[in-house]
């Protein structure tokens, strides 16, 4: 494939091999068909990415994966608890990941680490206190995903950057469907409006 820039035709492909491949590891966190949050949508985005291989380890606390190994597209592979994947790894070998005590995953040997840091050490979540130095210690760079923990987070002189949530429209977009009603379904009037919830 060929494209023209200021008359001189430049090889897409040349540019492309010279991209470096890296492999992205997501420790298990939360187990790949239980929700589609922020990890798993991290994953399907950078599996997207010319070069880029994402490896996500299910913890299968909600769904057993039917095979060891799941391939969901030609990037991004969704591997079992203490399954030997290291045949999918190409290239540099990244750990991604937000839960502190996933720091003891660096003796897996890895090129480069990112903690993701996706909630506040307080309240439910005060028991990451206990391992965060660490697992900030061993990474070489910081995300995070508000400006609350921007600052909380930057006090600790890693780089660091902000990638806020945001929604998978290409994922939610099936929701435009319109499905029966469930037979618990209330009751209502026409001119009544019912609002749902589903979480803790």
């Amino acid at each position: 494939m060929d494209s023209t820039i200021n008359n001189t035709k430049i090889d897409i492909n040349i540019i492309k091999h010279q991209i470096p491949e890296i492999t992205i590891v997501f420790p298990p966190l939360l187990d790949w068909y239980l929700l589609y949050q922020r990890p798993q949508q991290l994953a399907t985005a950078f599996s997207k990415i010319y070069n880029v291989r994402c490896i996500y380890i299910s913890n299968e606390v909600y769904k057993k994966l039917n095979r060891p190994i799941l391939k969901v597209n030609d990037n991004l592979f969704v591997v079992r608890i203490n399954t030997d994947y290291s045949q999918l790894v190409k290239g540099k070998k990244i750990l991604w990941f937000s839960y502190p005590k996933h720091y003891k995953y660096i003796t897996e040997g890895f090129d480069f680490v990112v903690f993701d840091g996706v909630d506040v050490p307080a309240d439910e979540f005060l028991f990451w206190t206990v391992d965060l130095k660490r697992a900030i210690d061993c990474a070489n760079i910081i995300a995070c995903t508000s400006e609350l923990l921007y600052k909380l987070y930057r006090k600790y002189n890693k780089p660091i950057f902000m990638c806020a949530n945001a929604a998978d429209y290409e994922h939610f977009k099936i929701a435009q469907e319109k499905l029966p009603k469930p037979s618990d379904f209330p009751t209502i009037k026409s001119n009544e409006k019912v609002i749902g919830y589903y979480g803790l």
